[in-house]
Order: structure tokens, then sequence, then C-alpha cells
């Protein structure tokens, strides 16, 4: 059996268009999603384009969807981004390669395919960062085309064993930007950044046993945030801080304490709503999207009406859900 990487790689060789576009088997997309990416590719001749995306779940027979968007792109959605001025916002969604376009000769000529590591998964990372780093330019745009299935428990990035994956993608990143000549300091610093994300997710997703291996892993590659100057005075606060949880036991005991406490906080959520009434929730914003999810997950129906202060989101869908005001419906 051949990797995921092994059979997209394929499909760039052997497809025939101009653009390349990627549905994974257990997503939907919109009918008029590559129509409408392919018509302002061409019409900008752009070297990759994204659009947002919904995450669906389906719980008790009724289809739960959050719209997606990543917030960097924010002030930088449709229009043409000239990467060769600013190469940076190539990196602003790195990831959701199959919420967009490729040209194919933009792929060909700069050699970017996806690593074919044998039965391996995010094998999606490398192809991203990639794509992001080597192109001339590109577009995002705020159309929720693409749906993402979210509770497919064969997901690849639900599998605990599968811990050392991600390792491998920043390997093949570096040895291709390598051969190109395209592994400056500054984009070796912007590769490391995003290395240290990735492994702080990776971490945060695995079990208990599989973390302590991920962990003897990486180990080594850890000196480099603690030892490289030039990288380490581009760390943010946040950034530092993953440093600190994936080097430090002390730190990592300490996260593990919050984490039980958040856990202990969404077993009181249940249990409130399983003994209380029917409630309105104020805010459509971050907050409410898990309460959505809660509600699907639980069967029980528990949330009368989604309101905010926001006039901008009034009669904004949210779920099931019309957003209404505020003063109206409380």
């Amino acid at each position: 059996i051949k990797s995921y990487g092994y059979q997209l790689n394929l499909g760039i060789e052997q497809s025939r268009g101009e653009y390349i576009g990627i549905v994974e088997s257990d997503d939907l997309i919109d009918l008029n999603m590559f129509e409408e990416l392919y018509a302002k590719a061409k019409e900008y001749n752009l070297d990759f384009i994204k659009g947002a995306y919904v995450q669906f779940a389906t719980f008790a027979s009724e289809c739960i969807e959050i719209r997606s968007i990543n917030p960097n792109v924010y002030g930088n959605l449709n229009s043409v981004i000239d990467l060769t001025v600013d190469w940076k916002k190539g990196l602003l969604d790195p990831v959701h390669i199959w919420s967009g376009l490729y040209r194919k000769d933009f792929l060909l000529k700069k050699n970017i395919r996806l690593n074919e590591t044998l039965g391996a998964s995010y094998q999606d990372t490398s192809f991203s960062l990639l794509v992001g780093l080597l192109a001339d330019s590109c577009m995002y745009v705020d159309e929720y085309y693409y749906h993402y299935r979210i509770d497919n428990e064969n997901s690849s990035v639900k599998s605990d064993k599968k811990y050392d994956c991600v390792i491998d993608e920043y390997v093949y990143l570096e040895k291709v930007l390598r051969e190109q000549n395209a592994y400056s300091q500054d984009v070796q610093i912007e590769v490391l950044k995003y290395k240290l994300q990735t492994y702080n997710w990776n971490y945060l997703r695995l079990s208990d046993k599989s973390r302590e291996l991920f962990l003897q892993l990486i180990q080594e590659e850890m000196k480099e945030y603690t030892t490289n100057k030039a990288l380490n005075m581009n760390l943010n606060e946040e950034e530092k801080a993953i440093v600190q949880l994936l080097t430090d036991e002390e730190a990592r005991a300490e996260n593990s304490v919050k984490e039980k406490r958040r856990m202990e906080k969404f077993r009181q959520l249940i249990q409130f709503v399983l003994k209380s009434k029917n409630y309105i929730v104020v805010g459509a914003g971050n907050c409410c999207s898990p309460l959505l999810f809660l509600q699907g997950a639980m069967g029980r129906k528990f949330i009368d009406a989604i309101c905010d202060n926001g006039s901008e989101r009034w009669g904004m869908k949210k779920g099931q859900y019309i957003i209404t005001d505020v003063k109206t419906t409380v």
C-alpha cells in the first residue's frame, strides 16, 4: 500500500489541467468551489489560491457546522499578494492543503511534491510550507467552499501510533529547500518557528506514553531553540513557553495540571447542562462554537437561541441558529 504522499504525487504528475485541487475522501465541497477559485487564479496568474472552510460533524442525526478561517489572513483577503515583495505572507495559512488550488506548472518548476514516507501521515505539512515559501503570488478568499469532516475516528490526526511522522516532514522540507538554495537564515528561522508550533500540536494530541516517546526523539533538535541566538530573539512569549514545555519536565507537569483542570471544568459544564433548563447564548464568538458541538454530541438541545451585541453579526447563521440582537432576544 502506497502512502498518501505517493498517491497525491501521482495525481500531480498525471493531471492535465492548469491547476490542481485536492479533495479528501471523507470530506465534501461546494459544487462551485473549483470553478470560482480557478476563475480568480487564472485571471491573476496565481501560483496558489486558498479559501475558507467549514468543519462539520454528525451527532444524533444532526449535522453541526462551524465556519473556520485562519485569523492570520484577515487584512489580506481577496487581493493579489506579491510574495516576491513580502514572502512571509505565503505562510499566512500554511495548512489545509485541500482548501485551494495550485498551479501545476509552478509545482513542477519548483519540484514541489509531498513526502512519500511509507505509511506515514501529515505529509501535507511539508507540501504546504514549500508552496508558501516558493510561490511568487497567491490569494486568500473568504468563501467557505470546503467542508472538512472532524468526526472520522479513523482519521490520521487521531492516530496515537504515528507520533513521530511530523519529524520526517521537517527533515524533508529542509532537504528540498537546501536543494533549491532557498534556505536562507530568515527562511530557516521561519521554518523553525513553524516546526515548534507543529511539535507542540503533536505533543498535545498524544497519549502520555506516546508523548514520552516523541519527546525522546526531539530533545536534540530542541537544543537549537535555546542555543541559536538569532532564532531565540525571534521567538514570541508563546513560542518560548512551548520551548519550555517541550524541554522542561516541571513545565510539563504544570501543564498537565492545567489540562486536568480544563477537563474538570468541561465535565462540570456537561453536568450543569444535564441538570438545568435551556439557555440563550449571549455572544456568537469562539465560546459559542464548543457549546454547539457539545449540544450535538450530547444529543440534547439546550440552546434556545444565540444572540450578540455586535450588529454586524445579526442575521448570520451559527450552526442551525440565526444570530439575533441581545435586546430583542433576552
